[in-house]
């Protein structure tokens, strides 16, 4: 019987427009909620979200079947427009950056990244999902 396997974990990282503090603290464990639900109805598990009020670092597997400049695509457009579209939006004409930063991490270094990442100030709040 033919299989595919794959066990790619990714640590991605991008931040707002301009990285301007556009996304206020108080609503930082929802965003990162959202977006985690995104990853996992795509097919790609979402380890550990967070970040700060500026930028977003995203521990997940990357699902077999998806391009991961898809999904990056596709958790930017949604987390955009569902943010723009709140009703009492705080973030006011909020925007992402164009461009992200997406590095492999090996199977082996997946909880020594969990628990860097978790650690750094730089990072605000992870989010285990």
């Amino acid at each position: 019987m033919a299989q595919s396997l794959a066990k790619i974990y990714i640590h991605l990282v991008f931040s707002t427009k301009g990285r301007t503090d556009t996304m206020p603290k108080a609503n930082l464990e929802e965003v990162h909620a959202y977006m985690a639900e995104i990853f996992n109805n795509h097919g790609c598990p979402a380890i550990q979200v967070g970040g700060t009020t500026n930028h977003v670092h995203i521990l997940f597997l990357l699902g077999k079947q998806v391009n991961l400049s898809e999904i990056v695509r596709t958790v930017k457009s949604s987390t955009t427009r569902w943010i723009n579209e709140k009703t009492g939006n705080p973030f006011r004409h909020f925007a992402w950056q164009d461009g992200y930063g997406a590095f492999s991490v090996s199977n082996s270094h997946v909880d020594r990244a969990r628990f860097s990442l978790g650690l750094s100030g730089s990072l605000g709040r992870w989010h285990h999902w």
